[in-house]
This record gives structure tokens, sequence and C-alpha cells, in this order.
């Protein structure tokens, strides 16, 4: 299926319906506030709506509503639920728990796993690798670097013991180590914030010599005030989300210090990686499931601090990310004899890091299965979202 922009008009095509295999209320699933794409769904079949962009946006907030004013009235739905992010400040979420219908909330990278198992119309449990730049977490923090058990009908013991029971439910396996992000939502903005943040942690107030190059190109000054940040709690949240480890290793390799547009940094950081280079970093994976790349971050930085080449360091980079999350599903596979992957978010719109992926989980045996039809990024959560709803709705 196909997601374009169009304007409504008395033309408006709606697109082919998807068709369900277990049969669904009259729900409104209403996406996330980037790159948002709405679903409706009734009896057997879903209608997904068009990209409308990003609702922070004033018009693209106005087409949102309109767009759902114009499928209601076409399709002869009218949603008796509405599905929405669990984040308690998105646009859409706050528009979805204003129309005054019962409401499911659906935590974001679930919905992301849900999304592919839909896809493929998978039963029994899964293992999903959701990688994303960010989302609420369960536990009120951000995530964006998850590896989730999930299931469309449970079939494991180990995880009935962990009340693990249907698209409804998961359990959160792993997660990659939380980054500080001096200046919260500025940070994504401007990668250096994370960096700067990143060698303090690893290197405290030796941070300027053992980066030299980063602290004269940003300046002392600058990193100065991250660091009184960090210091003090202020405007500095946690983040798991892996686009932030990817926009602070761009900063690192002095690939890019900023984000004019969405993912900049790990785009040209992607863009620069040597596709011969098959060496890894380190890593450390803690028996609780995260993944540490602290020690990647360090090597990375000597890497860069003695003017080696950053196509080499990229690629490293690209490779160890890769190999951390294989390993993690190996040591998944173990426990609960799992061998199916799903695998969601934007991160994986890396070409680089997808092939490197693959290359790994399938030489390892593993079903790997990427969103074909539905968007990887978060224009497929709303199809995600409603195959939750309807899971809860049939419980």
């Amino acid at each position: 299926m196909e997601f374009t922009p169009y304007r409504l008009k008395r033309e408006a095509i709606i697109p082919t319906p998807v068709i369900l295999k277990q049969s669904s209320p009259p729900l409104l699933a209403c996406g996330g506030d980037l790159k948002n794409v709405f679903s409706l769904a009734y009896r057997n079949t879903l209608f997904q709506g068009p990209l409308v962009g990003d609702l922070e946006n004033a018009e693209a907030f106005r087409l949102f509503r309109e767009s759902i004013r114009y499928y209601k009235k076409t399709l002869g739905i009218e949603p008796e639920t509405v599905v929405v992010d669990k984040h308690p400040g998105y646009i859409s979420s706050r528009y979805g728990r204003g129309l005054g219908l019962p409401v499911v909330e659906v935590q974001h990278h679930h919905a992301h796993v849900a999304a592919v198992m839909a896809e493929y119309g998978l039963t029994g449990e899964v293992i999903g690798l959701a990688l994303d730049g960010t989302g609420y977490g369960d536990d009120g923090t951000i995530w964006g670097g998850e590896i989730l058990l999930t299931s469309q009908k449970l079939t494991s013991q180990k995880l009935t013991s962990q009340k693990l029971g249907s698209y409804s439910k998961f359990i959160r396996a792993g997660h990659f180590k939380a980054l500080d992000l001096p200046g919260g939502d500025a940070a994504a903005r401007e990668p250096w914030r994370t960096a700067a943040g990143l060698l303090f942690r690893l290197f405290g107030e030796n941070m300027y010599a053992a980066h030299p190059r980063f602290a004269d190109r940003i300046g002392i000054k600058r990193i100065q005030a991250m660091v009184s940040m960090i210091k003090a709690g202020f405007n500095c949240p946690l983040s798991s989300g892996a686009g932030r480890l990817f926009d602070a290793a761009a900063s690192l390799l002095d690939v890019s210090d900023y984000n004019t547009f969405e993912a900049e940094a790990p785009i040209k950081l992607e863009k620069i990686a040597d596709p011969s280079e098959e060496g890894v970093f380190e890593y450390r994976l803690r028996k609780t499931g995260e993944i540490d790349f602290d020690p990647m971050i360090k090597q990375l930085v000597q890497w860069s601090a003695a003017g080696k080449d950053i196509s080499v360091a990229s690629a490293r980079f690209h490779n160890t990310v890769a190999a951390a999350l294989a390993q993690i599903c190996q040591d998944i596979r173990k426990e609960y004899e799992l061998n199916r992957v799903c695998l969601g978010g934007g991160v994986f719109q890396n070409r680089f890091l997808l092939k490197r992926l693959l290359k790994r989980l399938e030489s390892d045996n593993f079903q790997v299965f990427l969103p074909r039809q539905i968007p990887v990024n978060d224009s497929g959560l709303s199809f995600g979202q409603a195959y939750v709803a309807i899971s809860v709705e049939g419980e």
C-alpha cells in the first residue's frame, strides 16, 4: 500500500483496505505525532489515512482532523473506541482522549512490533527489536533502543509465568543503556549535547583532554554548560533511544553536530561508513538485558581524537550495534526458545545497520520479519495500535 499526501477534494481516493483476520469493533487509531498516519477499522477491514506529516505543524494537524472526518463520513465508520500512544503530551493522543470515547493506550515501541506481527499474521511469541529516536516508556522515561517479547497467542510456559498473554502485553527483555540528554528536546536537534554528556560520563573532568578536537570545535564554555545541567539534574532526561546514540557518535566523529532535519547526523554517519570494514568495537551485555555501549564510545573517542579514518570507525560503530542486537537475540532464544525476530522503528531505515544485522541474524538461523507494506517508521504506528486494541477487545 502507498502512503502519499493528498488534499481533501471531492476526488480524494480512499486507499485499499487491509483485510483483518480478527473482527474489529469500530475504532480509530490516532498514530503518533511524527509522520502521522491514522487508521480506521471495523469488522474485517482496516483503512489507513494519508501521510499528514508532523502534527506540531498547524496545517498538518488541521489536515489530520479533516482527514479523519472525511474518512469517517466516506467509509460510514463511527468509532466506538479510540487508540492512542501512551505519551501524555502527544498532540494525537490529546486529540484522541478528547473525543469522549473509551480509550486504549498503547506503548510506542509495542505498537512498532505489533505492526510487524500483524502484517505477517504471526501468532505465538516473537522477539521484537524496536529502534527509534524517542518514545514514552512504561516507566515514564524515554525509550528507543528496545528489545521486547510480545505475543498474539501464548505458547511458551516460561512466558506464561511472566504473564505475557497477547498483543496487549509485552516484556521489556532488554534495552540500550540510557544516555543523558542535556536540554531535553534540544539534544535531538543538537547531537553535540548528547556527545558532551557521554564524554563527561566516561572521562569526567578529563573529558577535554580525552577529546581535544571535540572541545576545540564545540567550545569549552558550551560544554561546561551541558555538564552543569547534568550535575544539577536540570532539564536533563535519560533516554535509551537508539537515535540519540547514533547522534552522539556522529558528533564525536566530527561528522555532524546538528540535525537541521530529522536524523541528519545519523544519515551522514551511515553515508561515510566503509562497506568493506567488518571489525567491531567493544560492548557489554548485562544480565538485566541492558546493552552497554560505553566501551565502544571510549574506543570511538580514542579513534577520533587520534585522527584515524572515520569511515572505518563509522562502519565499526554500526557493526557493533548489529553484533550486540544479534547477541541478545541469541541469549533470549536460549532462555525462551524463541526464533522469530520482528524489526520496527525508524532506525531500521539505516540500510548499513539493517544489512549487517540481517546478515548476523540469518546466519544464526533466526526468522526475521521486516515490514514491507507497512512503514517501518512512525507512519506504521496506528496499524500496530489498532491490532493491539483489537486484541484487547477480543480478550
